[in-house]
């Protein structure tokens, strides 16, 4: 894993994408960890294979600068063999949520060396109906919330990813970023208001939903 180059791994994560099948792997993935936390190369390259795809989707969903997704990737693996060696406890947690923080605070450290945006927070905006956005959140697919996300501004969508898809609450979040509670709460809403504007101009997304049918922007 330490040896795959940058290229190699935007090869991979492609390649993942449309013709990986983790299920072909026999081996469990307690035996794959154990393998990995004794330094076997062959085992890091399952866990690695196996991962990418999560891993990368994480990655995605954080990145500002979507060209740093390489880095991001090879980053939280790295992090992820050193922590199997040296840190990560299989009896007191599991593994996937584990990597998931590795990943998300991968890409949050990459994000500081490129915050080139305006915090906008103290500037007027209008008022969200929270429960369109709730339930918008709710009957989105994977594929559409991707879409609508890469609309909203990335200090809002920081926020939104931790809180609403990740489940982390204001004060871890605001212990993450570096912000007050507050200030999550009103980027959240901010993501929100963002996320309605959205479906003003994708009102395609909502098409096949029965609640969008109802609703009125």
């Amino acid at each position: 894993m330490r040896g795959i180059h940058k290229t190699s791994t935007l090869l991979l994560i492609n390649w993942c994408a449309s013709n990986y099948d983790p299920f072909h792997l026999k081996e469990s993935l307690t035996h794959i960890i154990q393998a990995c936390r004794q330094g076997d190369r062959e085992a890091q390259k399952k866990l690695f294979q196996l991962f990418l795809p999560y891993v990368s989707s994480i990655c995605k969903r954080y990145l500002r600068n979507p060209s740093m997704l390489a880095d991001a990737v090879q980053e939280t693996f790295l992090l992820t063999f050193k922590g199997l060696e040296n840190t990560f406890d299989t009896e007191k947690g599991a593994f996937k949520p584990w990597l998931r923080k590795i990943a998300i605070n991968c890409s949050l450290k990459i994000n500081q060396r490129f915050k080139s945006y305006t915090d906008l927070d103290d500037l007027p905006h209008s008022a969200t109906d929270n429960a369109f956005a709730a339930k918008a959140e709710m009957e989105l697919t994977t594929q559409d919330l991707m879409k609508i996300l890469q609309t909203i501004p990335p200090p809002y969508r920081e926020v939104f990813n931790l809180y609403v898809i990740d489940g982390f609450s204001h004060q871890e979040i605001a212990h993450l970023l570096g912000i007050t509670t507050h200030s999550s709460r009103k980027k959240l809403q901010r993501a929100r208001d963002f996320l309605k504007k959205s479906f003003e101009q994708y009102p395609e997304l909502l098409a096949d939903t029965n609640y969008g049918k109802n609703v009125k922007l």
